[in-house]
């Protein structure tokens, strides 16, 4: 049995996570919040992103590693609101729903992003969202893995540090979940299978497969590791940590217990 050892959401794509003690999630939904805005890369307009989309078609750390850079700060007590700091300075703050608020962080992003894009002529990103849709990278696998939460395994990441001899920011896979597990790697025997979190209950759905999302450091924005390649030399596979599609509603707290049925 494991023990979740710390919990995050990510309430706009490729921005930093926001830590949390606590979490209810309902069946048949994702994680609270989590991935609930988006930017698009601007060339196409913001309905056509009602349906699923490729990750590739947003701003996100894959491409955008300069989205790192910036410390998001998001509250949600009333109106969904966003404070962006770099290096402790104030750069933005406002309403994620109001129009005068949302026009203006455009504005900023685009600026921001600007000299760093690799298009020529890039269009300014758009802020999106749906309410009922989540913006997960696996989004484009269906509806069910648009709400899909992501676990790690943190005794997986200190296999992946030791077969490397470096250290490595768990945060790097911007999992929903981390949990102390018995063994490495032992949560891809669980897949197909029934997982308890909490009082909540989830199928275990797939192996989260890592691209160069995972090469960004955190906390400096700099791609400075082929993680993805370090697993495959390592494990002969590219995967880190697995989604899971919640099947039972209940309260997640730190310090809860991770076990697959």
């Amino acid at each position: 049995m494991g023990k979740i050892a710390a919990l995050y959401r990510y309430p706009v794509k490729g921005f930093n996570a926001q830590p949390l003690s606590e979490v209810a999630i309902k069946a048949e939904a994702g994680f609270p919040k989590d991935r609930f805005y988006a930017f698009s890369r601007g060339e196409l307009p913001p309905d056509h992103y009602a349906e699923a989309r490729p990750k590739t078609e947003f701003l996100m750390l894959l491409r955008d590693e300069r989205l790192a850079a910036l410390d998001a700060k998001f509250e949600d007590a009333g109106d969904d609101r966003l404070s962006l700091f770099s290096a402790g300075e104030l750069l933005f703050e406002g309403s994620l729903t109001e129009a005068p608020d949302v026009a203006r962080l455009e504005d900023f992003i685009a600026a921001y992003m600007a000299p760093f894009t690799r298009e020529k002529a890039p269009a300014k990103p758009k802020l999106l969202r749906f309410p009922g849709r989540q913006f997960t990278d696996v989004a484009g696998r269906g509806d069910s893995m648009m709400r899909a939460v992501s676990l790690i395994n943190l005794k997986s990441v200190r296999a992946l540090e030791e077969a490397i001899g470096a250290p490595l920011d768990p945060l790097r896979f911007r999992a929903n979940i981390y949990f102390e597990g018995e063994r490495a790697f032992e949560e891809f025997d669980w897949i197909g299978k029934t997982v308890s979190i909490g009082s909540a209950a989830a199928l275990a759905a797939l192996r989260t497969q890592r691209c160069g999302a995972t090469n960004v450091n955190p906390a400096t924005a700099a791609r400075d590791a082929n993680v993805p390649g370090a697993l495959v030399r390592a494990f002969n596979h590219p995967d880190m940590g697995i989604y899971v599609e919640m099947k039972e509603s209940g309260k997640i707290a730190v310090g809860d217990a991770v076990a697959c049925a």
